[in-house]
């Protein structure tokens, strides 16, 4: 009789405590949680030994832990910092730590005091989410046990389970070490579930003060934006989508509250930045946008509007979120060795990566009708320079590739002139052109009245376009006796500049070409698109281009260059 007492005491304590309603909701789970006891300057405190973790900070958890913390908040601290003495500053923890958080002041009269000063209280989950309690056999293992229920490990539907199972077992300090009888309680509800249904799955049968949606939600099937789905805008952010289920906030009022993700689905980038879509005809209350707002602090909100909508305006409206906090602008212009590389998009981010990684761009653009394919090695080059590009077509598809490509271009290296003897660089760069080159021409002028013969390099492009290049065997006035007779003549300097020398021959034969040439990948009547600026000369011929640069062109850019025609040649000393 004395411990039938005992218990209902500690059953109504807990329920004092945790403000868990009398009649506990159908598919709340119901488990056993201990708290200790611990004393501070003569009085009894009930003490929760807390888990610290990934992404918690000390006053996070403070606001969600017992009356104390409510009712005098820095008493509560003083109490916390006496009864955690080991540590040292309270603004420093770290995942795995143990910390007593106190709950309340507690008597004889309020709760019995085992001698062990531990307390073994019925606790319903928070989650107010099934949860199935399966005893460890001989061979498992956490990973094992979720995988059989989320699938891949490496998915975010397995990652919200491992997470939801450790908020159902808080007590397991090591996921690596699970003992053969052991009890546990594996999540069969995720707040996201990845799911290839088509119509929204049934919402939690005690779903009492939900985020709901408008009394007119959009038909089943209804598409969010014209062409334009939300996961192709999730791959363009790499980000994770959440379309599907229910995404559960926990709170003490009737098991917390629910969004319905079908009605509005939030997408998680890498930097942990939400945005939240509210579909056409759906309405979330201020009051419950204030409960998201509580939890994700870095939130975002895009409304959609009714169709129909462009997917330019769709886009927007997501870019004009993101940086309400100050974004800086993606990488719009970056040197690849000499090579100069200008992207001119509509719209660009930043995304800064941890571990020392280099900050991720990513640039869009709409293109206009009638263009050509983007070069996927252009999409592929830019990916390897930490730049994820993407386009808007005209029917409202995206087309990009993202930044984990490693996609490789199987071509030859360029061709590569050795600008180390005037003579020789002459004959390798009229070999590149398709001309003539013709060494010891033997050629008569007249010279001071007398009829001199002699021998020469020449040079042919076509009819009507040859010249003589001397490389010094002529003097005095013989040069200008020489033109007289109507040839043309190319002198070398006094000292050898390969570029000189070919601005020189292009211009004697009357070469079109161009000083430190732009090659547009993409270049619309907007003036936007990706464009390479290389040092050196671009020359016309009759079936295409000739470029003859110092710069070491890049695998990626030979097969784009040779697309349109034009061929990279090599130019260095």
């Amino acid at each position: 009789m004395k411990q039938h007492a005992y218990l209902k005491i500690v059953l109504a304590c807990a329920l004092m405590f945790f403000g868990i309603s009398v009649i506990s909701p159908v598919n709340a789970a119901l488990w056993n949680k201990r708290y200790v006891v611990k004393s501070d300057q003569g009085k009894d405190f009930l003490c929760d030994p807390y888990v610290v973790q990934e992404n918690d900070w000390i006053y996070k958890i403070f606001r969600q832990k017992g009356e104390i913390s409510e009712q005098n908040f820095f008493r509560f601290l003083d109490i916390f910092k006496r009864l955690n003495s080991d540590i040292s500053d309270i603004n420093r923890i770290y995942p795995g730590d143990i910390i007593l958080i106190p709950l309340k002041t507690i008597t004889q009269d309020t709760l019995p005091i085992p001698p062990a000063k531990t307390v073994t209280i019925p606790f319903a989950s928070i989650s107010n989410r099934p949860a199935d309690t399966v005893v460890i056999r001989k061979g498992d293992s956490v990973s094992r046990l979720l995988s059989r229920r989320f699938g891949n490990p490496k998915s975010a539907k397995y990652r919200e389970g491992l997470r939801r199972f450790k908020e159902l077992n808080p007590e397991i300090t090591n996921l690596n070490l699970l003992i053969v009888g052991q009890e546990v309680r594996l999540p069969t509800i995720l707040p996201a579930p990845e799911t290839t249904e088509t119509s929204p799955p049934a919402a939690p049968k005690n779903q009492v003060s939900a985020v709901t949606a408008a009394a007119n939600p959009p038909m089943a099937g209804m598409p969010a934006v014209t062409a334009t789905s939300l996961a192709q805008v999730a791959e363009m952010l790499d980000a994770e989508l959440f379309d599907r289920g229910n995404y559960h906030f926990p709170g003490e009022n009737n098991g917390g509250h629910y969004l319905d993700l079908n009605l509005f689905p939030v997408m998680r980038l890498k930097d942990q930045t939400r945005i939240l879509f509210i579909r056409p005809f759906s309405q979330l209350s201020s009051s419950d946008l204030d409960v998201v707002k509580s939890y994700w602090k870095n939130l975002r909100i895009v409304r959609i509007p009714a169709p129909p909508v462009s997917a330019y305006q769709f886009i927007d409206k997501i870019f004009l979120a993101l940086n309400l906090n100050q974004r800086s602008p993606g990488k719009t212009t970056f040197a690849d060795g000499d090579t100069r590389v200008h992207i001119k998009a509509k719209w660009s981010l930043r995304t800064a990566q941890t571990g020392g990684k280099p900050d991720e761009s990513l640039c869009v653009t709409p293109v206009e009708k009638g263009t050509k394919p983007f070069p996927e090695t252009i999409f592929n080059y830019l990916a390897r320079h930490h730049i994820t590009y993407w386009e808007i077509q005209p029917d409202g598809k995206l087309t990009g590739t993202s930044s984990q490509s490693n996609s490789s271009v199987d071509m030859e290296n360029p061709p590569l002139i050795m600008a180390i003897d005037p003579k020789y660089f002459v004959r390798e760069v009229a070999s590149a052109l398709g001309w003539t080159f013709q060494d010891q021409v033997e050629i008569s002028f007249p010279y001071a009245g007398v009829q001199v013969d002699a021998v020469s390099s020449m040079v042919s492009a076509g009819p009507a376009r040859s010249c003589l290049v001397d490389f010094g065997n002529f003097a005095g006035d013989s040069i200008s006796a020489i033109k007289a007779t109507g040839l043309k003549v190319v002198s070398l300097s006094n000292s050898f500049d390969p570029f000189g020398l070919l601005h020189r021959l292009l211009d004697t034969l009357s070469i079109a070409y161009t000083d430190k040439p732009t090659v547009a990948v993409r270049n619309q009547n907007d003036g936007r698109g990706v464009f390479f600026t290389y040092p050196g000369v671009m020359v016309d011929l009759a079936d295409g281009k000739a470029l003859f640069t110092t710069a070491i062109v890049p695998l990626e850019q030979q097969q784009f260059l040779y697309t349109r025609g034009i061929q990279a040649i090599r130019i260095t000393r």
